[in-house]
């Protein structure tokens, strides 16, 4: 459940560093009793739900907090890896974002942002992907279709599905910000509940925050086997000639647009321009983006964030391209972002921007691949000879510590 496109994390979610971990802002504190009311009742939705299985593994990759952890590049290089082995995956996302409705097989040549979401062509660039609310739904399409595996980007509290492999998702940086279950704080369930139903858990980045690494610490004596580090690694994108955009036919009831260019058509091997540079984006944390470019060398200038999956105006796309000219300064935007800016034509001022943009995607890069893959597929055979009734619990993480002491 990413943040709604017109809201900002309050500030008390994600205190500074130097606040003690046992004391919260007063505005938390404040929201505690209904933060408790949403614990029962997620508690009591899982009780009560009877998962179901649709006769091939599903791969569940999720995060226990609201806004991005880095699930979208894992769920991507997990889809390689797949492929690799001759298997054909799909990916089923809920297409948060987008207004389509039903089951829906993302078709990019058809489909823009407005209705399908950005993450969800993202991830068709890869693997066939659909879009369905129900989840269940959308990975019998994806069986019926051919698929031999699924792979849920971001529905680790669903409970329509049961999973042959929960991989929890964490951001090493935001961590688990103040600890508190909304509305208090940005969790989305208890981390021990969301824990307690995966396999594997992966930090993006190396974990910094304080909550996250007094809750890693019993892990790391106990579990460790389960943890594994991971780190998105960022790279321009080339842009094609003005004009040489792919046309988006409108589907029945939508708008069409121009899609930016795929990696495959020209990206990786883009680089940043030599001159100043404003970053702006509409993403969990929008600092990362001037960060990523710093990393790579650029002169970040100036930064402009917007809300996770926010939808660029006409206004606000002038505005950034006025302040581009008036600091001398080549716009730069995340993929996703870029997804979102295509569903405008070119010579709307959305358009424009688009294609005055550097684009910057991430990849996710795991430091012990070979572990990680080992990990992967030694619980899908366990599972796929005995699978789980129901999305377990802790009594499922055995397979994967026994994997990591081999």
């Amino acid at each position: 459940m990413p943040f709604p496109s017109l809201f900002r994390p309050p500030a008390f979610w994600y205190p500074d560093s130097a606040q003690r971990r046992d004391t919260l802002p007063p505005a938390a504190s404040l929201l505690l009793p209904l933060s408790r009311l949403v614990i029962g009742a997620t508690r009591y939705r899982r009780r009560k739900a009877r998962p179901q299985r649709v006769g091939i593994p599903v791969v569940c990759i999720g995060n226990v907090t609201l806004g991005g952890a880095g699930k979208t590049p894992l769920a991507l290089m997990l889809a390689q890896h797949f492929l690799q082995q001759g298997r054909n995956p799909h990916f089923v996302s809920r297409g948060y974002g987008g207004r389509s409705s039903g089951v829906l097989r993302v078709d990019s040549r058809l489909h823009n942002a407005d209705l399908v979401g950005d993450e969800a062509l993202e991830l068709a660039e890869c693997a066939p992907c659909w879009v369905s609310r129900d989840r269940r739904a959308g990975a019998l399409a994806a069986k019926e279709a051919g698929a031999d595996m699924v792979i849920l980007d971001d529905g680790l509290q669903n409970t329509r599905l049961c999973y042959d492999l929960s991989i929890l998702v964490l951001d090493g940086e935001c961590g688990l910000g103040n600890g508190c279950v909304l509305p208090a704080g940005p969790l989305r369930e208890p981390f021990e509940d969301a824990l307690s139903r995966c396999d594997l858990l992966v930090t993006m980045g190396a974990p910094v925050q304080s909550r996250l690494l007094a809750a890693l610490a019993p892990l790391q004596q106990g579990d460790a086997n389960m943890l594994f580090s991971a780190r998105l690694q960022a790279h321009p994108m080339a842009l094609p000639p003005r004009g040489r955009r792919t046309p988006v036919r409108a589907p029945e009831g939508g708008a069409g647009g121009y899609l930016p260019p795929s990696t495959s058509a020209g990206g990786a091997g883009g680089n940043l321009p030599p001159k100043r540079l404003l970053a702006f984006s509409g993403i969990g944390h929008g600092h990362k983006l001037p960060a990523s470019l710093a990393e790579l060398g650029g002169n970040v200038v100036a930064r402009r964030d917007f809300p996770d999956h926010h939808r660029f105006s006409e206004a606000e796309a002038r505005q950034l391209l006025q302040t581009a000219r008036r600091l001398d300064a080549r716009p730069v935007t995340t993929r996703k972002d870029a997804l979102r800016l295509a569903a405008a034509p070119p010579s709307s001022a959305r358009g424009r921007l688009l294609q005055a943009s550097s684009i910057l995607r991430v990849s996710a890069r795991i430091a012990d691949m070979q572990r990680f893959a080992l990990c992967v597929d030694t619980i899908l055979a366990a599972r796929v000879r005995k699978p789980p009734r129901r999305n377990h619990g802790t009594k499922g993480r055995s397979v994967g510590r026994s994997v990591g002491r081999q």
